[in-house]
């Protein structure tokens, strides 16, 4: 299903969705890391989305510490982190380094485009209790 995720193969994505239970939904590969995690980093948000609502875990730290928004900021993919915030992922999360998704978040640098997405997802990020202390930005 990793494979599936990576080349943007919805339907075997869905085969494999469909076919598993709830609490097989988290299944971790060698980094630990879940299909959320490679979906929020490679931004299939239709993906993101159907495994959010499988009960996929926002909260799931891979072996780094990485959360899967701090996967989809880093990657500048904002409606990813954004639908992954609506489900209740912990916007103040720190991976083991110490680093926020609001730090990818405000270090990420696309297109002039995707500058309004990006202080939306700042903005969602203060809102949701990100202090934005510069021990975290700097």
């Amino acid at each position: 299903m990793f494979a599936a995720i990576r080349n943007d193969n919805e339907a075997d994505f869905k085969r494999w969705l469909d076919s598993i239970s709830p609490d097989q939904v988290d299944v971790v590969d060698s980094a630990r890391q879940s299909p959320l995690h490679v979906a929020s980093t490679e931004g299939r948000i239709n993906m993101v989305k159907s495994l959010i609502k499988k009960r996929s875990n926002v909260n799931l730290c891979d072996a780094k510490g990485w959360t899967a928004a701090h996967f989809a900021a880093m990657n500048g993919h904002w409606r990813v982190c954004d639908s992954l915030l609506a489900a209740k992922a912990d916007a103040t999360a720190l991976t083991s380094h110490g680093c926020s998704i609001a730090y990818y978040a405000a270090r990420y640098c696309g297109d002039d485009a995707s500058i309004p997405e990006q202080i939306k997802l700042l903005k969602r990020l203060r809102e949701a209790g990100e202090d934005f202390s510069a021990r975290y930005l700097s």
